[in-house]
Order: C-alpha cells, then structure tokens, then sequence
C-alpha cells in the first residue's frame, strides 16, 4: 500500500512531536506532519474522503498543539487503512514471534499527573490496542448510541492535560505524566496481582443454587441468550467470599450503572489535590449516584476528564476494565443529550458498560475499603447509601426488610435495565449484580434480589446451624473429659 509507509512516517512525527520539549521543535515536528498529510489526501480516491483525511489531521494536531489528552495516530487514517495499519501490526508480530511481551512491544502514554497528597494511583497499566482505533463496526447498545458514531471525539478535556504516542504494538502501557515516560513491560504488568480476586472464589453449590433460581423464575432461556447476566457475592466472612454468576463477564450497556466509574475516578481526583471536595462537588456526586442525575454526572464527567475516568478503571489498583475479563466498567460519554463522546468501550464499541463480575469487584473492594482510602471510601459509602429511587433492587429488599442498608446504584434506558448492591441485614452481607435487556427488565430484577437473598438466608442459616452443632460437640467432649477425671479420683 502505497498509503502505509506514510502513515507510518505521521505516527513517527507524532510520537517525536509528543516529546518536543520546546516550542520550535514541536512546530516544525507539526509541519512535517501537516506535509504528510497532504502527501496521503493527494492520494485519496475521492474529494469527501480527502476532506475526512484532513478533517481528521488538522483536528488532532491541534489537539495535540494545544495539550490534549489523547492523540490517537492511527485515526488519521481512513476505516480502511486503520484496518490496514492493524492487519499490518499483526502480521508483524507474526513475523516476529520472539518480540511478543517484550519490553519493546508498549507505546508510552503520558497521563495526568499524580502529584499531591493521598493515594496515588499506579503509574501504569495496559490497555488494549483496539483504543487506537475503533469501526463503526458494533450493533451492540442503543439506538443513541449507534446514533453518535463510533470514532472518538478527540479535543482538549478540562482535565489536566496528557499527550499520547501510539506505536505499532498489540498492546497500550499507561504511565504517568511526571517525568520523561518510560515503556513498561506489559508481561510485568499481567504479572500484577489482582486486588479483588473474585473469579478465584466460585462456590460450586451457590453456582447450582443460583441456576436453579433463574430457572424457577423463568429467565434461563434470557440467560442462554444474554439477555441477563447476573453475579451474587456472600461476603458475611469478608475474609471467604463465595461466588456465583450467570454470564459475569459478559460486558453490556448498563445505561446509568457506571456512573460509580465516575464516583471513584472523582475521589481519586479530590485525593490527589486536583478537585475540591466543596458543598458543590458534594452535592452534584450525591445527585448523580442517588438519584441518577445526568446532568451532574455529565459535568463530573468534565471536570475529571474521560481519559482519566479510563486511566482509574484500568489502573492495576483496581482493574475495573480488564479485556482478559470481557472488559468491564466503562464510561466514555456524557450523560447529556449535548453528546460529549470521548471514545467507546475498546471490546463492544458501547458507550457505558459494564459486567456484572467488574461491578461485584467494585462492591467487594468497597466493603474492604480498598477504594482510593480509607478516608474516601467512607465518604463513597455515604454517597451510595439511601438511594432515592425505590425501584427493582430496593423495591425488592422493601418487601422483605425494610430495615436493610443498601448501598446501590441502577440504570436504565430503554430495554436495558440494571441493578447492583452492597446489601446489610440480619447479620448477613452480599454483593448483588443484575444486568438484563427486556421491556420487563425492572420486575425481573425486583423479583431475582428476592430470590437471591433468600439464597444467601438460607447458607447463613446452614453456617449457623453448623456453628451451633460444632459448639455442642465441643461442651459434650469438654464434659465428658471432666466426668471422666472425676470418675477416676
């Protein structure tokens, strides 16, 4: 390809145009550039395909002049020709089998800086070469999303500002944005342990249970189709969790459920000094959480910044999106009808996403305090408490306790429905995760934290039972060893 040895020679411009540390360096970097491109739109087979081409270069060196976030070399070129750099990336490393997770095979990323007080997130992680480029190829999501078109909107966020290179690899390695950026290794980073291991826990009998449930209820052939996915946790001993799930890693649009991927990105900002916990922050996280508020979520959104909304859920802290896993939770769009498109989940190509194991793992590090500190966490516990719309889940628990403590967020859009929440009661505690796609979606889920929570009653009603039986096999041998050393004085 004609066009190939080009394009290859604009994402080297690029990359060096992304490190020029001074004014006229970077500059003339940015002409090479622009002459580049025109060289590639001179070649373009049609005049609306040409005007694309640069549409498309002078919208992200611009972005890339000004201190963008992203800059995604790849989307300089057509559909077609991404296709073709990515074909021609995979073909490479199948020549090359030997460089295959070696410490060459990572493109820097420069991200925003972590300077400050609290805790920090890590400095790096992977993320998976499909964010270099993403074809309006999906039909899965809504009809809005589909709407919106798949490639990313690149332009400066009002986040702190990060530059990005992308090289010719299958794999993307994060790095923080203070001091020159270093490639990682992306088998080091795999090497990473996870720090909410749930897919380790799964309890064979809970399994059973919960299949049996779903098919008493009549949603298996949902199940089969997945329509439905689901994940229940009992977390009673924090310590054992017991695990069970019906399509968990299957990722889906889960309309208003990862706005909790906007909580926690916020309070990493506020923890590393670069928001302000004020009355006014306060209040906008509280509406978005309880009482599902687009509006608050989409200025939050604009404040954190949609890359570094990514950055958290892909952070060996949390791997909250995790392509090894199906991806996960995922928010790459406002809430707003202003659209806000920043770029689309990397598997799936939907806007809001999640899984119902990812959303488990959320839960389960809240309930261990793992979410930014100890501190934010508590003050993230607040926010998810009392939930200020009393459907699906919370109408569900209502008719069994209402005295039980939910911390909990839903979603909802159209035919797509969902629920998840820390559930308190009764000396018990579990993680429960709905997603579904049906015009009976909110009765399907106030019917299925029924069932679930009886499922978790009746293990807690096993260990006790088991507790009980072992304490009096314990007083019996205690007492017969007594009325034995009596009998023998």
């Amino acid at each position: 390809m004609k066009s190939r040895p080009t394009i290859r020679r604009m994402q080297l411009a690029l990359a060096r145009m992304a490190g020029a540390r001074s004014g006229p360096q970077r500059a003339h970097l940015l002409g090479r550039v622009m002459q580049q491109a025109l060289a590639l739109a001179a070649g373009a087979r049609s005049g609306r395909q040409r005007a694309h081409l640069l549409g498309r270069v002078m919208q992200q060196a611009l972005a890339l002049a000004a201190g963008a976030s992203l800059v995604l070399a790849t989307t300089l070129a057509s559909p077609a020709t991404a296709g073709e750099i990515r074909g021609h990336g995979h073909r490479a490393a199948a020549r090359h089998p030997a460089r295959a997770g070696s410490a060459g095979e990572t493109a820097p990323i420069e991200l925003p800086s972590q300077a400050g007080s609290g805790a920090a997130l890590p400095a790096r992680d992977t993320l998976p070469q499909r964010h270099a480029a993403l074809t309006p190829t999906s039909t899965v999501g809504p009809a809005h999303a589909q709407a919106e078109g798949a490639r990313p909107v690149l332009g400066p966020p009002p986040a702190p500002a990060a530059t990005t290179t992308v090289a010719p690899a299958r794999k993307l390695v994060v790095a923080r944005a203070s001091g020159p950026t270093v490639p990682v290794p992306v088998a080091m980073l795999q090497a990473a342990p996870d720090p909410a291991p749930l897919w380790d826990e799964f309890d064979p009998s809970l399994q059973r249970d919960l299949e049996r449930e779903i098919s008493s209820l009549g949603l298996a052939r949902a199940a089969h189709e997945k329509r439905l996915g689901v994940a229940l946790v009992d977390i009673t001993d924090l310590d054992d969790p017991r695990v069970a799930a019906i399509n968990g890693d299957d990722m889906v649009y889960a309309a208003s459920l990862p706005k909790i991927a906007v909580l926690l990105a916020s309070f990493e900002r506020i923890a590393t000094g670069t928001l302000t916990l004020d009355d006014e922050t306060r209040k906008l996280l509280n509406a978005m959480i309880r009482v599902s508020s687009n509006a608050a979520a989409s200025e939050l959104m604009n404040r954190v910044g949609k890359p570094y909304i990514a950055y958290v859920l892909t952070a060996p802290k949390y791997r909250l999106y995790d392509e090894r896993h199906g991806g996960g939770l995922w928010a790459g769009k406002n809430y707003a009808s202003d659209g806000g498109l920043w770029q689309r989940d990397p598997i799936k190509n939907l806007s809001h996403a999640a899984t119902p194991m990812q959303v488990a793992r959320f839960y389960y590090m809240l309930a261990q305090g793992k979410l930014v500190n100890r501190q934010y966490n508590a003050e993230i516990r607040k926010i998810l408490d009392r939930p200020g719309i009393p459907h699906k889940f919370v109408k569900g628990i209502a008719r069994i306790d209402r005295s039980a403590h939910m911390f909990r967020k839903s979603g909802t859009w159209g035919d797509w429905h969902a629920d998840s929440a820390l559930i308190e009661r009764a000396g018990m505690r579990y993680i429960a995760v709905g997603l579904c796609e049906s015009r009976s979606g909110g009765l399907w889920l106030e019917k299925l934290i029924r069932r679930l929570d009886g499922l978790v009653v009746a293990r807690s009603e096993t260990r006790r039972a088991a507790a009980e039986e072992a304490l009096t096999a314990t007083r019996w041998r205690w007492l017969s060893k007594g009325l034995f050393g009596f009998a023998m004085r």
